[in-house]
């Protein structure tokens, strides 16, 4: 106890260091030191904060990171330390990268907030955003729609990042999950993985969306061969938004296999669908039919006569 003592006073003892001995001591002692706490606090506040750090930008990181992911191991601050970091005028950027992809590797009491907290801040990049997307994304429970619709409509969010919203949505099936589908679609920044996990969303969790939002996705240029399987796929299962004209959009989409056209022709099963010839021999003709969409076709005429 004598050797931790002198340890934890001795000014050549590093912050990390002093941090660890601090943990065996209150470990040995299980006696809580709240001088010795808020010292440790202060230290670390002043290296997170200081702007003249020896080093290079990423040596400096990768310092803080340290510090906060000993913090957070040892269980040392609460969510008021790190909301004090973030309303520090001198806090950037960097700094709130810094913090959120540290709470990706060991998550502090609190988080969560925190993370919305980090969205909301005007320093907030598109670092800082695909950080937040990727700690919401990793819970196994998620019932939080506001943060990812402010990460959808933050300035700085990119591709990435609006992929990840995306992916998250297909997971999950939550409140608000109908709105998020359609800011995604209609997002400036969607691309082709975003676009296959928002139409997942809607196979997967059965949504109620208007037809409008498919033939958004089959008119997006970024829709790729998986998101208009899963259009192709809602059309079987969701009798309300089976029509011929999105049949047909399907059948002549240039990212058309025959998997797609596959899906059409099971949907053609439906006999009150209008047109429902003319789609079929459409099908049977595709260049890109093969013996399994063929076969469809033939169940379908089948079940007609």
């Amino acid at each position: 106890m004598n050797l931790l003592n002198s340890k934890l006073k001795s000014p050549q003892t590093g912050l990390l260091m002093k941090i660890e001995y601090y943990s065996y001591y209150r470990e040995l002692t299980g006696n809580q030191v709240t001088e010795v706490e808020a010292r440790i606090l202060e230290q670390v506040r002043y290296f997170m904060l200081a702007e003249d750090l020896a080093g290079s930008q990423y040596d400096v990181r990768d310092f803080r990171e340290s510090l906060l992911l000993s913090l957070a191991s040892h269980q040392l601050a609460g969510p008021e330390f790190y909301r004090d970091l973030m309303q520090s005028p001198a806090t950037d950027s960097a700094m709130l990268y810094t913090l959120t992809w540290s709470f990706l590797k060991q998550s502090p009491d609190g988080a969560h907030g925190l993370i919305s907290d980090i969205i909301s801040h005007p320093e907030s990049d598109r670092g800082s955003l695909q950080g937040a997307a990727h700690w919401l994304s990793r819970r196994d429970v998620l019932d939080d729609s506001a943060s990812l619709r402010a990460i959808l409509e933050h300035p700085q969010v990119d591709a990435a990042t609006v992929g990840t919203v995306a992916s998250i949505v297909a997971r999950h099936d939550m409140v608000g999950n109908q709105i998020l589908i359609e800011d995604i679609v209609t997002h400036p920044r969607a691309g082709s993985f975003a676009l296959s996990q928002a139409s997942l969303a809607v196979r997967k969790h059965d949504l109620a969306v208007e037809s409008r939002l498919l033939n958004e996705l089959l008119a997006h240029p970024s829709l790729d061969t998986s998101g208009l399987h899963n259009v192709s796929r809602i059309m079987v299962t969701n009798e309300t938004l089976r029509d011929a004209e999105l049949l047909l959009k399907i059948i002549d989409h240039q990212q058309v296999d025959n998997n797609a056209l596959n899906s059409v022709a099971i949907a053609l099963g439906d006999p009150e669908l209008e047109a429902r010839q003319q789609l079929l021999d459409t099908v049977r003709t595709h260049p890109k039919a093969d013996a399994g969409t063929l076969r469809y076709v033939d169940q379908a005429l089948v079940e007609t006569r």
